[in-house]
């Protein structure tokens, strides 16, 4: 990959390594690079032109077997040093892209146990002037540069790819193999059906829990369990015939799970009259796994919905 400015090659810039770590709740991909402005000596440029390379802008592409290339975001550099074309040897650089766990976990359904392979462009702000030796010496001029691959303007990426096994070494030193990260999405809802009632009942479950009312959350989960159980039209079974069946379909099993987790909910209902019904507080930990998996109860079962239109 060539640095250019004005259509002329003025240096290359080499991938060396790169290194995972680990940050808070975060991965971090540290690339390393080099960069050269005397790969090949051209004395028209080198003894005529003094160029400074002042800052350099990386953008990271996510590149996969089946996906174009996706930008991920922009790589940080710790200090740029001032580099020269003076200086005879080539200067690394490192730069970071952290990534938050969800998008490490967009990134693996992406990869799907493929390789992986970060595209970097680059932007850089020069500094230019000719020379004492040349005919013409001006102050410095500031320009911006952009990086080409083989003198080619729809190429402008250096590429770092890791096999499967290369990129699941790099998973483990950002600590995400030690977490399952599960994410569903809160179902999109016609404006007066009954969906939409059930998903605003679950966003109020979701701002009681953010607002530290846990066991508040936890009944409003609830209303969304039964709210879910009359939509779906869920058949009613005994729980000794649940048990003792093991010819359950699927579906019923599922149900099943629907109604475990309501009588857990229901423990957070305020007393009645009945002096033998019981009462529970729940905890932030208790309330969150409730929350998470109504959550994606409520998904499966708008997912399971527009299976049956399409299939209607």
């Amino acid at each position: 990959m060539y640095i250019s400015v004005d259509n002329k090659s003025i240096g290359r810039i080499k991938a060396i390594h790169s290194y995972a770590s680990q940050g808070l709740n975060t991965g971090i991909l540290s690339f390393e690079i080099e960069i050269d402005f005397n790969f090949q000596y051209n004395p028209e440029i080198i003894d005529s032109y003094h160029y400074e390379l002042k800052n350099c802008i990386p953008f990271c592409f996510l590149k996969t077997q089946t996906t174009n290339p996706i930008l991920i975001g922009q790589g940080v550099i710790d200090k740029f040093p001032v580099i020269s074309n003076y200086y005879l040897n080539g200067h690394r650089i490192t730069f970071h892209l952290p990534l938050t766990f969800s998008q490490l976990n967009a990134l693996e359904e992406k990869r799907s146990g493929g390789i992986v392979v970060f595209e970097i462009s680059f932007r850089f702000d020069f500094a230019i002037k000719k020379t004492a030796s040349s005919s013409d010496n001006t102050s410095f001029q500031h320009l911006e540069g952009m990086v080409l691959k083989n003198n080619d303007l729809n190429s402008s990426t250096l590429s770092f790819t890791f096999n499967q096994t290369d990129w699941l070494g790099k998973l483990k030193h950002m600590a995400y193999t030690d977490f399952l990260l599960l994410e569903a999405k809160i179902p999109f809802a016609q404006k007066g059906s009954v969906l939409e009632k059930i998903k605003k009942e679950f966003q109020r479950a979701r701002d009681s829990f953010q607002n530290g009312e846990f066991t508040t959350s936890v009944g409003q989960c609830r209303n969304v369990l039964e709210g879910l159980e009359e939509l779906l039209q869920f058949e009613k079974r005994s729980d000794s015939n649940t048990l003792k069946d093991r010819n359950l379909t699927k579906a019923q099993r599922f149900d099943s799970f629907f109604s475990g987790l309501k009588k857990i909910t229901h423990l957070s209902h305020h007393k009645s009259e009945d002096e033998n019904e019981i009462y529970t507080e729940f905890n932030r930990q208790e309330a969150m796994t409730i929350l998470g998996t109504t959550l994606l109860l409520l998904e499966h079962a708008s997912q399971n919905m527009k299976s049956n239109e399409v299939a209607e």
